[in-house]
């Protein structure tokens, strides 16, 4: 649920601060980690901007804290912003398992794509 609403931010942001015509959702599994990855072909993030009223943000960090991800955002080059959060995979029983991206389950979705080449582009 936290990582939905990550995104749903993040898609927002994009959306209404970014200006954004192309915002694209990836979420896989590499390794021992979950990746949200969400691009958008808006206005870059700026690093330097003063936090205060960020609080969208600042809560999208909290829910990543939340479930023991990191939440990085970045600009992409000149033209639009980056939002990563990595989430570790825990067994029932605690312990970090890795396992494969089921491939037939995310082509559909994802155009086709390979988990390979999925798990290459973070």
């Amino acid at each position: 649920m936290q990582l939905y609403k990550i995104a749903q931010e993040s898609i927002s942001n994009a959306i209404k601060h970014g200006k954004a015509n192309r915002v694209s959702v990836i979420l896989a599994r590499k390794d021992s980690e979950v990746l949200l990855r969400i691009k958008n072909d808006g206005v870059p993030y700026q690093v330097e901007r003063e936090p205060s009223n960020r609080l969208g943000m600042r809560i999208m960090n909290y829910r990543a804290h939340l479930i023991g991800g990191e939440l990085s955002i970045e600009p992409n080059g000149h033209c639009g912003t980056i939002v990563t959060c990595k989430v570790p995979c825990i067994s029932p029983k605690g312990r970090t398992q890795p396992r494969p991206v089921n491939a037939s389950a995310t082509a559909p979705a994802l155009g086709g794509m390979e988990e390979a080449s999925l798990a290459e582009s973070f």
